[in-house]
């Protein structure tokens, strides 16, 4: 099966290289292979966009391209970054699809293939029983028109909302019903390999199931596109299969190695020049964890310092790649610029030549007059648009400079965090490890207000935008899902205000989720407003928990959050108020930036 398949691959792919007319189906069966291998959603994406035409206007509706497309969307959709392009072909297949006002089985198909996007922003949003409901009436979608396609892609998300909820034996039953699905598809789904992946983890998280365990292991590394997916999980299993386990001498057979240093290098080996960073990363993480296990600590160390050295070239190398990118998009405009001031140059040179040869018939005298004047108008057009590019020029840079320091700052924290994260694991003292994560989430924190401000052409953050990704990110590291109201204008902030207010809502969350929700149905409210009367803010934030022992804990605290919170507010010339009232409520009021400018 695996070598019919692959040989299909290299038929298509020989047809391609050929420019030998493929159908849709083809590309789709081509394309889908093709996402198998680590790291290829962007060269996926760039080729459908080169290569790939909406077909033309026609009677008969044209799943395969849509299925396509949707498989372009769900690959922008994994990534941050390109989630903006991922909502961008949604909106034109759902055109395309209500260009057909007959609704035909293929018809409703694609549309319920193409509305599955909203599973991945509702796991990003963290609205998990709107999700799972999503993904169930789908899969339901799916069952009535017998698209195996649709009930996968259904399940394969649900996964992602279970969880969240932290149901394992759940996770791991609708996991294999996906695995069973795929087995009746010619064509497998983009989900086989990542679903396999993830079911194998969940097996190996829970303990047992040793033979399933190989079984899956198996199927992965014998598919030699997802091979590569294979290292990493086969370190996780030997971490805890006893030593001379029949299990563990079946792998390093499959490997050709004797001993757990001799794996160890064999898939370090084979996976630094076929896998991306990130996932290397993974592999060098596992297998030293791997030897720490089985005390073979001088090889777990050296796995770990690599581990770290392929972290830190990592963020060096976006880095570098910043700055040429920077470098190169500085040249294009300085280039587009010339080429406008020429064009300008050229249209009014035109203008002065049919206005000499129009005014040549009527005297010598004007005709010496106007030249004099044009001559005049033209040299203070010229410094009038020279100062004006020059203007915007430097405007421009300036505003690319502020933004890649944004982005390089952004990037230095997530550095600092990678790092603290990977030492945390060293430390056994709880309090110093409790300092570790809180420094750590403030970094976060600051990371997240450095992110949107290089998003931002204005330089300022939204935030609503920055409130609603903090709670997603406070949320997603604990195991409770309060309900949370938010009522908060569209306010910008620039960074003077938004550092310290960004860094007061993350303590203040933070200690709801830690020690304020106590209710049975806890809840989180958070609201801000522009006073009328005065040039302040109120920003108030309630839970329904205990709250402190007493307003003496608030105004003398002994715990850093606090004290911290107090010293920001004095910072933004504010003042912070606590009371109780069913619940915790802190009451703020500051001041943005310019408002304290007027006063200093």
């Amino acid at each position: 099966m695996e070598f019919d398949s692959l040989n299909q691959y290299h038929k298509i792919l020989n047809k391609i290289a050929l420019q030998q007319p493929t159908s849709y189906k083809e590309y789709y069966t081509f394309l889908i292979s093709a996402s198998a291998i680590p790291g290829s959603n962007n060269q996926l994406s760039d080729f459908i966009n080169n290569t790939i035409q909406i077909p033309e206007t026609s009677d008969d509706f044209n799943y395969e391209y849509v299925k396509i497309k949707w498989l372009q969307m769900m690959a922008l959709a994994d990534e941050t970054a390109t989630l903006d392009e991922a909502r961008i072909i949604k909106v034109e297949l759902l055109k395309y699809i209500d260009s057909y006002s007959i609704e035909t089985d293929n018809v409703n198909k694609a549309r319920a293939l193409v509305e599955t996007f909203e599973m991945v922003i509702y796991v990003i949003q963290n609205k998990i029983e709107l999700g799972k409901e999503l993904c169930q009436n789908t899969f339901e979608i799916g069952k009535e028109l017998n698209d195996k396609l649709i009930q996968i892609t259904s399940l394969y998300h649900l996964c992602d909302f279970l969880v969240a909820d932290r149901n394992l034996e759940e996770f791991i039953t609708q996991s294999e019903v996906v695995l069973e699905l795929e087995s009746g598809l010619a064509t497998p789904s983009p989900y086989k390999a990542k679903n396999m992946v993830h079911l194998i983890d969940a097996y190996i998280f829970k303990g047992g199931n040793h033979k399933r365990v190989s079984q899956l292991l198996n199927q992965l590394y014998n598919d030699v596109k997802t091979r590569p997916h294979s290292y990493s999980l086969y370190a996780q299993f030997l971490t805890y299969l006893p030593k001379d386990h029949k299990l563990q001498k079946e792998i390093f057979k499959i490997f050709n190695v004797k001993t757990y240093p001799e794996f160890g290098n064999k898939i370090d080996s084979i996976s630094q020049n076929v896998l991306v960073p990130n996932d290397y990363y993974h592999v060098l993480n596992f297998t030293s964890k791997l030897l720490y296990s089985k005390k073979l600590y001088a090889e777990a160390f050296r796995f770990k310092d690599k581990a770290i050295d392929v972290t830190r070239k990592t963020y060096s190398e976006d880095l570098s790649q910043s700055l040429a990118d920077f470098q190169t998009e500085k040249a294009v405009q300085q280039k587009e610029r010339e080429l406008l001031l020429s064009k300008q140059k050229s249209k009014y040179y035109g203008i002065i030549a049919s206005l000499v040869a129009a005014l040549f018939g009527v005297s010598l005298l004007l005709l010496y007059f106007n030249t004099k004047k044009n001559k005049i108008l033209k040299q203070k057009n010229n410094l009038i648009s020279n100062t004006l590019l020059e203007k915007e020029r430097l405007l421009n840079e300036k505003q690319l400079l502020f933004k890649e320091m944004h982005h390089r700052v952004k990037n230095n924290f997530q550095l600092l965090s990678s790092l603290l994260e990977l030492q945390v694991t060293g430390i056994e003292d709880k309090n110093a490890l409790k300092m570790v994560e809180e420094g750590q989430n403030r970094i976060k924190s600051m990371a997240l207000i450095h992110q949107n401000l290089y998003k931002d052409d204005s330089l300022k953050i939204s935030l609503s935008e920055y409130v609603n990704k903090l709670i997603a990110e406070i949320s997603a590291i604990g195991t409770i899902n309060p309900r949370i109201l938010l009522n908060i204008p569209n306010y910008k902030f620039d960074i003077d205000t938004a550092i310290p207010l960004g860094l007061i809502l993350n303590e203040l969350i933070t200690n709801c989720f830690k020690y304020g929700f106590t209710n049975k149905y806890p809840s989180l409210t958070i609201s801000i407003e522009k006073e009328k009367e005065s040039s302040f803010y109120k920003l108030i934030l309630k839970d329904n928990g205990n709250g402190l022992n007493s307003k003496e804990q608030f105004l003398n605290p002994n715990n850093m959050g606090l004290w911290l919170v107090q010293r920001l507010v004095k910072q933004l010339s504010g003042k912070c108020r606590y009371s109780y009232d069913n619940g915790a409520v802190y009451t703020i009021t500051f001041k943005d930036t310019g408002e304290r400018l007027k006063v200093a």
